[in-house]
């Protein structure tokens, strides 16, 4: 009678052990490649103080906080330098990883966007005039009382905010309005060649900005209203593919970073 055969006790044969190595090898490149993230791109506009360009990327009140988010979050990013309006088209078209930085609050944004938690808090916006215009801003005594006035004419950005209080303002007074795709280095020009009167600005940005548009300061006035709602906080605002566990990361490093300010800053 023939003996059964038995189940082999030997070690595997070097083709299986071949094969088991092959498959490890690709497992650990399918987890790798499963891993590996598409750079965000973090689209910005040369505006000093708030963002410049700095080697690979970006410095300023805004533009610094948001690429150390990035690095600090380890979310790969590319710094792109394009016109505001082509951002917004970008995040509202929704084809890729796209962000913005230093954008207030919109509900309208919020609809199809996604917003960073604050990366920086404005002061106050005033209000910048050519000095040879400076007379006609002395009668008026408030914000309100100025965008009544429609004999002067305010400059604003196409698709811009100016915060929640003031963009409420506006739209409630209709001030006469002179709308300009233009960034704020050319709005600069634009007051002082008078194509315009007067235009918003924050107080941090206004100097730098008369100096970087090749004006000296007592070309222009600045004035300051006490009844000027107060600064808002500025956000990154980034396209919904951007996904939702990297806006997560980003708000975790946002939030340590402002931490490690403060508490620097409450130090004796």
């Amino acid at each position: 009678m023939r003996a059964m055969p038995t189940l082999s006790t030997e070690r595997p044969t070097a083709l299986w052990r071949l094969w088991r190595w092959v498959g490890s090898v690709l497992a650990l490149l399918c987890a790798s490649a499963q891993a590996a993230e598409a750079p965000v791109t973090l689209h910005y506009v040369q505006r000093p103080p708030y963002m410049m360009a700095q080697g690979e990327g970006l410095v300023g009140l805004t533009g610094g906080p948001s690429y150390q988010a990035f690095k600090a979050a380890r979310v790969p990013v590319q710094v792109q330098e394009t016109p505001f309006a082509r951002q917004l088209l970008y995040l509202k078209n929704n084809g890729g990883l796209d962000c913005m930085i230093g954008m207030f609050w919109k509900a309208e944004r919020a609809a199809f966007a996604r917003y960073s938690k604050p990366i920086y808090q404005d002061q106050p916006q005033l209000i910048l005039t050519s000095a040879d215009q400076a007379r006609r801003f002395e009668p008026i005594g408030t914000v309100e009382a100025l965008f009544s006035d429609k004999s002067l004419r305010l400059l604003v950005k196409l698709g811009y905010s100016y915060g929640g209080p003031l963009d409420a303002l506006i739209e409630r007074l209709q001030p006469t309005r002179r709308a300009t795709p233009d960034e704020n280095l050319h709005m600069v020009r634009q007051i002082k060649l008078g194509m315009a009167d007067y235009m918003l600005m924050a107080p941090e940005e206004a100097a730098v900005a008369i100096e970087a548009a090749g004006y000296a300061r007592s070309d222009f006035a600045l004035i300051r209203f006490k009844s000027m709602p107060p600064g808002e906080p500025r956000h990154l605002l980034c396209s919904q593919r951007v996904p939702e566990d990297v806006m997560r990361r980003l708000d975790a490093a946002i939030k340590k970073a402002g931490d490690t300010e403060r508490g620097a800053s409450a130090l004796p």
